[in-house]
């Protein structure tokens, strides 16, 4: 078996138009196939027309998104800074209260820590506070106090002999 039979079978045969005999049927080959052509190039201008025009319609609604988004983002910052400047003053004398009632609050925790030093056992509850207020604390943290521990009563020995 030749390679060129066994090719021979897998490949399709071969089919195109006859080779026209005469100048006649040669220039109307020519015409036929110049006309086919010239169908198949307006086709393909008609779909390159349509492809450009979705995408000049996909590039020119993008184009609107997101002029909308910039608008509505604009808007939005601009609310958010006029509601910032109508809070401002109020931020401001709220922390300036604050600020005055800071030395009340520093008297206080170290009062706290004052009468936990006397009293172990507020140590614990004073402690459970201290990440919240560590800035008001004068001291290291106090290890709370360890409760005694409780040894099993002793029991008497038994004699040996019994």
């Amino acid at each position: 078996m030749s390679s060129s039979e066994s090719q021979g079978e897998l490949l399709p045969p071969k089919s195109g138009p006859v080779p026209p005999s005469s100048l006649e049927e040669t220039r109307a080959f020519f015409a036929h196939e110049a006309l086919r052509s010239a169908e198949e190039i307006g086709w393909l201008k008609r779909q390159v027309q349509v492809q450009r025009t979705l995408l000049v319609g996909t590039l020119l609604a993008g184009l609107i998104l997101s002029g909308s988004l910039n608008i509505l983002t604009l808007k939005q910052m601009r609310m958010v800074r006029d509601q910032l400047n109508e809070t401002r003053p109020r931020v401001n004398q709220m922390y300036g209260e604050f600020r005055k009632s800071e030395p009340i609050i520093r008297e206080f925790v170290a009062s706290l820590q004052a009468y936990a030093a006397s009293n172990r056992d507020f140590q614990p509850i004073l402690e459970k506070h201290r990440p919240f207020l560590q800035q008001y604390y004068t001291g290291p943290a106090v290890p709370a106090p360890v409760p005694p521990m409780i040894q099993p009563p002793v029991q008497p020995s038994k004699p040996a002999g019994r």
